[in-house]
């Protein structure tokens, strides 16, 4: 073809080609009458779309054993490269490559004809092997006191204290700058001026309890105290309505409570902190605004529970693993 047609030009030439019954002629004077601002395909055209639809099913050509042999990248090698990663899927591309004396780009087109893509790992807590007996129980025993009452979740006080700092949590996969041309953008990450502040956060049913800013060094004396003087803020019938205990939920600072929580288990916690600020007063304002948010969310509060059941089951299928 000396002129090219795009598909949706050729998919018409063969509709008219069909609709004047296999006749060239016909459906040239056609296509002229229906399209008069295109170009006019020539007989030839009508006839070579028919035969290459009917021979190889589609409308450009198929040159299958055009070009020179491959040596580098044959079937051979394509083997190696999938049996090295089968044997270590954490080997990059530039170490495949160099494993077989190929180029990294061979390594890229081996992965992605066999629809393998590079997954990120996700960073987990420790877990110790008396931990997932633990943790199956816990699990357990939350969704059945769900099953058992619909309300539970209602009575759990999530909590979680977050130190913020300066620098504060932050992603560069997720940071992009959109340009004609590489601006060449930095993100100051360090600083001689540090600060920090530890909050604390609870949510009991739809009811957002602070944030509170912690002393530097917290205790279990001081964590009791901030509940017990946000919860005074609580309607009575949101804390002890309708005759059922409250229940606390909470890790690591020895609170005596009916469910013990699982250690080492802050991924069962649906209560996660996350701010990057510029000073402190820029994060004192941060943290009330979000909480403020919160607050007004209810839809937020309640997915939150629903994310705790979530996080059972997939505790439970993970055989108490992440």
């Amino acid at each position: 073809m000396a002129e090219r047609f795009t598909f949706p030009e050729m998919a018409d030439m063969y509709l008219i080609y069909v609709w004047c019954n296999s006749n060239s002629s016909a459906a040239v004077t056609r296509y002229r009458q229906e399209f008069p601002n295109k170009r006019t395909p020539s007989r030839k055209m009508f006839d070579n779309i028919d035969r290459r639809l009917r021979a190889t099913g589609t409308f450009y050509k198929t040159n299958r054993n055009a070009g020179r042999q491959r040596f580098t990248r044959n079937v051979n090698v394509e083997e190696r490269v999938l049996n090295r990663v089968w044997e270590d899927p954490t080997l990059s591309t530039r170490r495949l490559g160099m494993l077989d004396n190929i180029s990294q780009s061979s390594v890229w087109r081996i992965l992605y004809e066999q629809t393998l893509y590079p997954f990120h790992a996700v960073k987990v807590q420790e877990l110790l092997p008396t931990d997932f007996q633990k943790r199956l129980k816990f699990c357990r025993s939350m969704l059945q006191k769900h099953r058992d009452d619909l309300l539970f979740f209602k009575r759990i006080l999530f909590t979680d204290e977050s130190c913020f700092t300066k620098c504060g949590i932050f992603n560069l996969r997720n940071h992009h700058e959109w340009a004609v041309a590489n601006p060449r953008a930095t993100v100051t990450r360090h600083s001689q001026f540090r600060f920090k502040i530890n909050y604390w956060v609870g949510i009991l049913g739809n009811n957002v309890l602070g944030a509170v800013e912690l002393p530097k060094m917290g205790n279990t004396r001081i964590y009791i105290s901030n509940i017990q003087d946000l919860l005074n803020d609580i309607a009575l019938q949101d804390r002890f309505g309708n005759g059922w205990r409250k229940i606390t939920q909470k890790d690591g600072l020895g609170v005596e409570a009916p469910q013990l929580w699982p250690p080492r288990s802050p991924d069962l916690n649906p209560l996660d902190c996350y701010l990057r600020v510029l000073n402190i007063d820029d994060l004192r304002e941060r943290v009330n605004i979000n909480i403020l948010r919160i607050k007004l969310s209810v839809d937020v509060l309640e997915k939150l529970r629903f994310n705790f059941l979530k996080r059972s089951r997939a505790c439970i299928r993970a055989n108490g693993g992440h």
